[in-house]
């Protein structure tokens, strides 16, 4: 099969003109979908189209733009103008075509004039009976036929005075009530209001990350040109914010992160390379051309890049190092036999073109990998990062040949031409020592698994997801009794699912200790329930009241009284209520359905009880969605599923090294050192108390394509050059090997160094297998090796 392949590549290349015009095609062709790419850096962009939660996510958005917002903060000393500002900034946004809708007011008037209707029944009832008793007592008191021979007059003051008590304690509820209409007109404002919130909700949805940096701007902008914008501060928070902060956090560093990697790679390319500048100039053109053709490539698969696969930036330019280093070392080596550039380069395809195909292949098989986890942004990642190694392939064993055939036809040059080598002179020297790498072998074996290797999995979405800095923002917000909440959305199809789906969840609510359920509302919890019953109360209570018993009563409570009788009490009605408030629970949506709002009772970082409200809502089928069923769905696709990848991984890896050497026993030494150092791995994260999550867990497919490299190339040299070989292998390709997983290791510290903790925690446990896989070079590829050697020459001295 490789043979086939490197036939395929020597008869290309016998066309360099012919090559290079195809890529500079394809190059050109490239840039128009590299301008187009879609950037979708958001959990729910990972879920797959047919995942429930993200359907009903899709048809929220279409009407809300999501149940998120931008939320402005404005503040100053001053009210007036805070007050100016919010107006003008109001008027400047309203009729934006990004907006869809803006929240500034609470809607105290509107439940300040109907209040009494919302309170409860029982408690208008013992208001009604209470009043009713002290009038009775009262007019009995104030009847002049009535005398109390064993009282004075200061009993009867202090009777009165206990009258006038039970009233005012009777009006205990007005006065909770008044409490209550004060937190709601402090919604979008502080209580001297000096803090101002303005909501903006989006016409696109939440997790589109163009539109929701665009309505940023257009906010940042509306509110800078406002004559007195200079006088105050503004703010920034909520969903749309942290979309549009995530990706311009994200993709800078990304972009800063690519330049520093590329300047050091560079740095150690020429210093490996440092006779011949010319070779380093053409190495630069198939890597930057890997990461072009396979952006290109995810816009004609998927149109966009996800959070998963946009580590392939990194990760790609890092194999592409490895295999042009490989080929370039062996093109030297034969270089230096004396051969012509044409020559040892044909010479170089053939000897170390067969061992590139087969690491490249690894990576494309563990990544291909990835398509057993049901999960969109994994499968891309997958598909991407097959693609992606494949055109490394392409591009160093097509592309970096042909350029250096072209260029030596015009000016011939030769690879460490002036450098002369010690070691090039290969003789048989037999590793007696190989013993002595039992010992590390085992004491690393015993030591780092001392505390398990079984990992240990994080369910805290804190420690994975981006958390941009808006303290100040959410500071003044505490200042305001704004509702900041993310509660899970149920999609009904009438009034009459609402109720039953209502009453049905309340009363397992009730029955279940442990629900993660705190509170569910429906449109219909918006109407005051038993409104006849309760007017019929309240008239009865207004018709009790005595005028003279009200000087009876401090002013405050006589003046609610006098409010109460001139108060036109009518019943309220489904189109009275504000249209903000009708406008949530679906008045604008398509078609005759209502939401459902259920508020879970905890924090929704914490995964593993985002999975079990999932599972208690399982019995509801109706559409929901919300971040808590989102991280549900993302775990539940994730967990059961990863071990799949990594078992198709090992297979493959085991696969590819069956197809070259078409010896078991050869197959099963080179994949032996790259196990021992999962091993190893294993338990070092145990060691070191670090937890996989469901971002980290990709380091593992990208380890298992990495570990096959340095494993074969050492193994297969040893191979060719036969028994006796270890030292030479080492002073060799062992050299060319460390080199490459170097380069390799300057890459993930660019994972490592992001501030984005999903990211950063692939990087961190890339860069401790890698580690563990160098030392799996250094310790147990000559262990087996001598061993070998050992028994061949046994095999030798035998009569």
């Amino acid at each position: 099969m490789f043979s086939l392949l490197q036939r395929i590549l020597r008869s290309a290349l016998k066309h360099p003109k012919l090559v290079l015009f195809v890529a500079l095609a394809i190059t050109l062709l490239s840039i128009y979908p590299v301008r187009n790419l879609k950037w979708d850096l958001r959990t729910i962009d990972m879920l797959p189209k047919t995942s429930a939660v993200k359907q009903t996510n899709s048809i929220v958005e279409e009407n809300f733009g999501g149940f998120g917002s931008l939320i402005a903060v404005i503040t100053s000393p001053d009210s007036a103008r805070n007050d100016r500002l919010v107006q003008g900034l109001v008027h400047e946004l309203e009729e934006n075509r990004f907006v869809n809708f803006i929240e500034y007011q609470s809607e105290a008037d509107f439940f300040e004039k109907n209040r009494l209707l919302y309170a409860h029944t029982s408690d208008l009832k013992k208001i009604r009976s209470r009043i009713a008793e002290i009038q009775s007592r009262y007019k009995f008191e104030q009847n002049p036929l009535y005398v109390d021979l064993q009282v004075g007059d200061s009993s009867v003051k202090i009777v009165r005075d206990s009258i006038a008590k039970e009233i005012t304690d009777s009006l205990t509820l007005f006065k909770t009530e008044n409490d209550y209409l004060a937190k709601l007109r402090n919604m979008y404002s502080n209580a001297d209001g000096t803090v101002r919130i303005v909501s903006v909700f989006p016409k696109e949805r939440v997790s589109d990350l163009a539109a929701s940096r665009k309505l940023t701007r257009i906010v940042e902008g509306a509110f800078e040109s406002l004559p007195e914008s200079d006088n105050a501060s503004l703010y920034l928070t909520g969903n749309v914010y942290d979309t549009a902060r995530e990706g311009w956090k994200i993709l800078p560093e990304a972009r800063f992160t690519g330049i520093v990697l590329a300047i050091l790679l560079s740095i150690f390319f020429l210093f490996r390379f440092a006779k011949q500048p010319t070779v380093f100039i053409l190495s630069v053109i198939p890597i930057a051309l890997v990461f072009v053709w396979t952006l290109a490539a995810a816009w004609l698969f998927f149109g966009r890049i996800n959070l998963y696969s946009l580590i392939l930036a990194v990760i790609l330019p890092g194999i592409s190092c490895r295999e042009i280093v490989h080929l370039m070392t062996r093109y030297a080596e034969e270089q230096r036999k004396g051969l012509g550039y044409e020559l040892s380069l044909e010479s170089a395809l053939l000897g170390i073109g067969p061992t590139i195909a087969v690491s490249t292949f690894s990576f494309a098989i563990a990544f291909l990998g990835l398509y057993f986890v049901p999960l969109t942004g994994m499968q891309e990642l997958g598909i991407l990062g097959a693609v992606g190694s494949i055109l490394n392939w392409s591009l160093s064993s097509l592309v970096f040949p042909a350029l250096i055939e072209l260029t030596g036809h015009y000016r011939p040059f030769l690879v460490f031409g002036k450098i002369q080598s010690r070691m090039h002179d290969f003789k048989e020297r037999p590793f007696i020592g190989f013993k002595k790498a039992l010992i590390p072998v085992i004491l690393i074996s015993l030591i780092l698994p001392c505390r398990g290797i079984y990992p240990k999995f994080d369910y805290d979405f804190s420690h994975t997801l981006y958390n941009p800095n808006t303290a100040i923002a959410d500071s003044l917000l505490r200042e305001t009794a704004y509702l900041r909440y993310d509660p899970i959305v149920v999609i009904l199809p009438d009034a009459k699912e609402a109720r039953a789906f209502y009453n049905r969840i309340s009363r397992e609510q009730k029955q279940n200790p442990e629900t993660g359920i705190r509170a569910v509302t429906i449109f219909q919890n918006l109407i005051p329930s038993n409104q006849q019953e309760k007017i019929s109360i309240l008239n009865d209570i207004r018709n009790e009241i005595d005028l003279e018993m009200l000087k009876q009563i401090s002013p405050a409570d006589s003046e609610r009284f006098n409010r109460l009788n001139a108060m036109k009490i009518s019943p309220v009605l489904y189109r009275d209520l504000p249209q903000n408030l009708r406008r949530i629970f679906g008045e604008n949506a398509k078609g005759s359905i209502e939401y459902a709002f259920i508020f879970p009772n905890f924090d929704p970082n914490d995964g593993l009880a985002c999975r079990r409200l999932a599972k208690e809502l399982e019995p509801y089928h109706y559409p929901m969605t919300g971040t808590a069923l989102v991280r549900a769905d993302l775990l539940n696709r994730t967990l059961p599923h990863f071990h799949k990848t990594i078992l198709a991984g090992i297979a493959g890896v085991l696969l590819l090294t069956l197809l070259f050497y078409k010896k078991i026993s050869f197959s099963l030494l080179t994949i032996t050192p790259p196990i021992i150092a999962f091993f190893w791995l294993l338990g070092l994260l145990r060691l070191f108390d670090i937890s996989i999550s469901a971002y980290s867990a990709l380091a593992f497919p990208i380890l298992i394509g990495m570990s096959l490299d340095g494993s074969i190339q050492l193994w297969n040299s040893y191979f060719e050059n036969s028994t006796g070989s270890i030292h030479y292998v080492f002073r060799t390709t062992g050299i060319t090997c460390l080199f490459a997983e170097f380069l390799t290791l300057i890459v993930l510290c660019g994972l490592f160094a992001s501030s984005h903790p999903g990211i950063h925690e692939i990087g961190l446990i890339s860069i401790l297998g890698l580690f563990c896989l160098m030392l799996s070079h250094l310790f147990v590829f000559p262990l087996l090796a001598g061993a070998i050697d050992r028994r061949r020459i046994r095999r030798r001295n035998l009569p």
